[in-house]
């Protein structure tokens, strides 16, 4: 997938992959230890924190949902057949 095929340009950096079961973001950041806050609406609003650390040349973070709130988690790999399932969010 053309998409996916951007990379970081510096080896400070990593590309993050970001996807839920459906959509995908990918950005270029330092790497690092980070604290994602994700929104989370229901009968009330919830903005769990989730911190992760990045440091590879790519980190794929993915995104769920739960009965009650949400959850991250760096995964090693993109899913068997990411560029067929997922599409970019724009």
């Amino acid at each position: 997938m053309r998409v996916l095929s951007v990379k970081a340009t510096s080896t400070n950096d990593t590309k993050l992959v970001i996807f839920n079961d459906s959509n995908f973001a990918q950005v270029i950041v330092p790497k690092g230890s980070y604290r994602v806050e994700l929104s989370y609406r229901d009968m009330a609003d919830f903005s769990p924190h989730h911190q992760i650390e990045l440091t590879d040349a790519e980190s794929y973070l993915k995104i769920n949902a739960t009965p009650t709130s949400n959850q991250a988690e760096i995964v090693p790999t993109l899913p068997p057949n990411f560029d067929k399932k997922f599409k970019p969010i724009r």
